[in-house]
């Protein structure tokens, strides 16, 4: 099945629909207007498919190979060219853009005809103003081929002699086509309501054929073959204004540019609980086209939007647990919205062979998609489980910040009736509403930071509210010996508890700080670009057991923000040892918000507080230890 195959620059997608080149498995791509989903004609088969840009959720309708579709400029139905409904005449057709086909071809009823009466002809490649709503198509009769109109009202006529393979620009002022000069195809353009004369922006001894404009109406990619073999067919990109051509990479044809709005983060929003849900688990080709690792350098984009209890508009970003697991070489992933360049942040970082965790909250691109980035010379597989997300609008709840608090500590009988680690498999119910400075009710969701430590063996731990069945996902990732810290948004049971249970053949102790909780009358949340607010590393890394403090408030979080959302990472530890991140002019807490042993380079995410605009990053360590802090978003302000 096709699959996205690289990125531009600034983001904006190219989708190959026939991988390998040529013309051996999709054909006539085009994109939805939100760019939230393609459609392409496929064989072996036949079929006319529509899947979202990172080649997952297809869905087709078997109207075969002939067929050429596009959507209406308000994404509502698809208009299909070849179609036989008018006898044998091929002819438009339309029909909603969410039908699902039955076994074998549609009936006949469910495709409607675009046009009253047959047009004397056959008719394809339809493609819409989104200015005038007009549809431009290909109408050959009588050995000939012409460009035809349906002029915005359905009714069909003549605009272009001699065109093929017509394609509207963006603002619907121009369309590009194809016509034969000298025994080869070439591209033409001209005004898309037919005066004019027609410009020839090809040339030369190669056919040029399906044109598609880029989305910014500068330039267009298109099919370039010099003879008549498909596989001999590469993907080209023409600028039109400097007439630079140049071969797209890979090898890909029939590429379409993604259609993208920019993402806007900073508005306000409200959090949805849900889950905790395995959304993506490339081991097992959950939420990725096929199993398989991401690749050296690769680029793994993420439909969230639509599935697993996640809407399908209206998302700004999610919170997901990430976890790389049998990773081929040390590196880093960066999380980011699709349809934007990769930030220069990481999000979480690994040695070689280390499964690790951390909680991530990603804005979502205007397509429904998030990408994952592998800054590493080697591949690694990536499991991401979703808890919530947030949408740009009033009907979810707000943030509190409380704590740090200590809710939970087995070694020292917190939370639980008696000093006992957690055994093998064993599951702890812990109260959360009511403690540390939570209400006793209306709490719909708890932010946590959960540490294991004093494992026996490797193991993982799930955290998910009282009363439901445990899921398939996990939270933390341990070896034995180690202790290990991960932040996670959960769901509060309906009797105010969450459970945390363990995988694993040998016990652990488990510690959990409570850091705030979400209701209604809470705070919203912004998200923000990822920015460096500290970076103390070398000659400025924190001393032993030191405290630095950092002014958060600025240019990115403003003054008013009740809390802060910081990716922490320490790095080139001395020995071995815990921060407490906390709120400047306030007592520095029992808890902790990462571990480490010595070297080792560690990420968390950390959601505290702001009282004075300030925080404290405490180091408890008998040695100085590098510090990092971006910031991916506030509460409040």
């Amino acid at each position: 099945m096709p699959t996205t195959s690289t990125e531009n620059p600034d983001g904006s997608r190219l989708v190959d629909t026939a991988p390998g080149g040529g013309q051996d498995d999709g054909q006539n791509p085009a994109w939805s207007p939100d760019g939230k989903r393609i459609i392409f004609t496929s064989s072996p088969g036949p079929a006319m498919c529509t899947y979202t840009p990172s080649g997952t959720n297809t869905v087709c309708v078997d109207w075969g190979m002939d067929s050429t579709p596009t959507y209406t400029p308000d994404g509502a139905d698809f208009i299909v060219g070849n179609i036989a409904v008018w006898g044998d005449a091929q002819q438009l057709g339309y029909i909603p853009s969410t039908y699902v086909a039955p076994t074998g071809l549609p009936p006949a009823s469910d495709m409607k005809p675009w046009f009253a009466s047959a047009t004397g002809g056959d008719d394809s490649y339809p493609t819409v103003s989104t200015a005038t709503g007009a549809v431009l198509f290909e109408h050959d009769a009588n050995g000939a081929t012409d460009i035809w109109t349906d002029h915005g009202n359905h009714t069909a006529g003549l605009l272009i002699a001699d065109g093929r393979q017509p394609n509207l620009s963006p603002d619907g002022s121009t369309v590009a086509f194809v016509r034969a000069v000298g025994g080869y195809d070439q591209i033409f353009t001209q005004a898309a309501d037919g005066t004019g004369s027609a410009l020839q922006v090809t040339g030369g001894s190669t056919n040029h054929t399906y044109p598609k404009w880029t989305p910014d109406g500068l330039g267009m990619d298109y099919n370039a073959n010099p003879g008549t073999t498909p596989q001999a067919t590469v993907g080209h990109h023409l600028t039109l204004a400097t007439k630079t051509d140049t071969v797209i990479p890979n090898g890909l044809a029939w590429v379409t540019q993604q259609p993208t709005r920019a993402t806007s983060p900073g508005a306000a929003s409200t959090f949805h609980a849900t889950g905790p849900t395995r959304v993506l688990d490339t081991r097992a080709g959950t939420g990725v086209p096929a199993a398989g690792a991401l690749a050296a350098g690769g680029i793994l984009p993420l439909a969230v939007e639509g599935a697993n209890g996640v809407p399908s508009t209206g998302v700004s970003a999610v919170v997901l647990n990430v976890t790389v697991t049998g990773p081929t070489a040390s590196g880093y992933l960066t999380l980011y919205p699709e349809g934007t360049a990769s930030p220069g942040s990481s999000n979480l970082n690994w040695t070689k062979g280390l499964t690790i965790a951390n909680q991530v909250i990603v804005p979502v691109g205007a397509d429904g998609e998030i990408d994952f980035a592998n800054h590493s010379p080697g591949s690694t597989q990536v499991v991401a489980d979703i808890s919530g997300y947030y949408t740009s609008n009033s009907t979810g709840t707000g943030f509190t910040a409380a704590g740090p608090a200590r809710l939970l500590d087995t070694r020292a009988a917190i939370g639980v009736a008696t000093k006992t680690p957690v055994r093998a498999n064993g599951t702890v119910a812990l109260q959360v509403a009511g403690k540390g400075g939570l209400p006793a009710g209306g709490v719909s969701a708890v932010v946590l930071n959960v540490t294991a430590t004093d494992t026996k063996a490797g193991g993982y731990v799930t955290v998910y509210p009282d009363g439901k069945a445990k899921p398939t996902a996990s939270n933390i990732n341990w070896t034995a010996g180690e202790t290990i810290p991960n932040h996670v948004v959960v769901p509060v049971g309906a009797d105010g508890k969450v459970d945390l249970a363990t995988s694993g053949s040998g016990s652990v102790d488990l510690i959990a700080d409570v850091l705030g909780y979400f209701s209604t009358g809470g705070s919203a949340f912004h998200s923000t670009a990822p920015t460096r607010l500290m970076d103390a590393v070398g000659s400025g890394a924190v001393p032993a057991n030191s405290t630095r403090t950092l002014t958060v408030n600025g240019s990115t979080v403003p003054a008013g923000a009740t809390a802060v959302v910081l990716n922490v990472t320490v790095t080139g530890p001395k020995a071995g040892g815990y921060l407490t991140v906390y709120p400047n002019g306030t007592a520095k807490p029992t808890a902790s918000n990462l571990n480490w042993t010595t070297g080792e380079t560690i990420p968390n995410l950390v959601t505290v507080r702001l009282v004075n605009g300030k925080l404290n990053f405490g180091v408890t360590s008998s040695g100085s230890v590098g510090v990092i802090a971006d910031v991916f978003g506030y509460y409040g302000g």
